[in-house]
């Protein structure tokens, strides 16, 4: 990734930790730190988990024998988190499309912070507090990355069933099923679905954190299981992603209260119960309660009458 600003001070162990050089380290590792490490909380304070985190990436990438804990400008640490790497992530743009349909747009990353999603959710749904705006902002992070992977406002990551509606296509997607599923899935997938081997497995594991306790199934454009909504701004795409939310609160009548409460694994129960999802339950609890630590480490406490 690009430096923001340069590094002028040397940061970690026995370094002169200036607060812009810290804000950039952090924000470095945390694009090259591979899943599932959880990311750094970004700030000018160069603490043991910061250090902690320069000495797993230099065992990791560098492979030092004896880590140091610190980087100095130029050396080979500042130099290898500086080196723009694109194979270790999707791709965010093909510039493609798929099928002749006047609803389909090109995929296009859109970046938005997570103060905005919370804020965001505040101003559409009336009935909703801070802590349950969190919870929600959680489910977001869970299902685009911690927000790098969100495309064309989609922030709920939805699919779309039809192609009447605004979409995109994703150029590979995985989903797990039972032997019998996948077998099914990959017939009448006109070449568009194959069961993945176990070097795909791997491959696709390390990347994204793709994992599958029973059988996985790629999926490739045009696919429909590649087919997600689109949507021409945030207002937009987070009105449709809160209405989602709000058609699961009337189906399952204590999801509002569990939002609130900030029970991130109760709400990723209560969504994986109205079909949100096909992911291990398990696995997506813990990526929402994980997001949430993150995003309540980012964003501090909560406000009266909440903390």
């Amino acid at each position: 990734m690009a430096l923001r600003y340069p590094i002028q001070d040397s940061v970690g162990r026995g370094g002169r930790n200036f607060f812009a050089d810290v804000v950039t380290v952090k924000t470095m590792l945390n694009a090259k730190m591979p899943i599932p490490l959880l990311p750094l909380y970004v700030n000018g304070t160069c603490d043991w988990q910061t250090i902690q985190s320069i000495e797993a990436y230099q065992q990791r990438n560098l492979r030092m024998a004896y880590p140091s804990g610190r980087i100095d400008p130029g050396d080979a640490t500042h130099l290898s988190l500086n080196l723009r790497d694109v194979s270790a992530r999707p791709k965010p743009s093909t510039g493609t499309k798929y099928s002749n349909s006047p609803n389909e747009v090109v995929i296009q990353p859109t970046r938005v912070t997570r103060r905005e999603v919370v804020d965001m959710v505040l101003t559409i749904w009336p009935d909703i507090y801070p802590p349950g705006a969190r919870t929600l902002t959680a489910q977001w992070m869970a299902e685009t990355g911690g927000g790098p992977y969100c495309y064309n406002w989609n922030l709920g990551n939805e699919k779309s069933p039809g192609t009447d509606k605004r979409h995109i296509y994703h150029l590979l997607i995985w989903e797990c099923y039972s032997q019998s599923d996948a077998d099914a899935q990959v017939a009448k997938g006109n070449g568009l679905a194959w069961i993945a081997s176990a070097d795909e497995i791997k491959k696709y594991g390390t990347k994204y954190g793709w994992r599958c306790k029973n059988v996985m199934v790629l999926f490739k454009a045009p696919h429909n299981q590649c087919r997600f909504f689109a949507y021409s701004s945030l207002r937009e795409g987070a009105e449709h992603w809160v209405d989602r939310h709000q058609q699961t609160a009337r189906r399952i009548p204590d999801y509002l209260k569990i939002l609130q409460s900030g029970d991130a694994a109760g709400a990723a129960k209560a969504l994986g119960q109205d079909g949100y999802y096909t992911a291990d339950p398990t696995t997506y609890a813990k990526a929402m309660v994980d997001q949430r630590w993150v995003l309540d480490r980012e964003l501090g406490p909560l406000p009266p009458p909440w903390k």
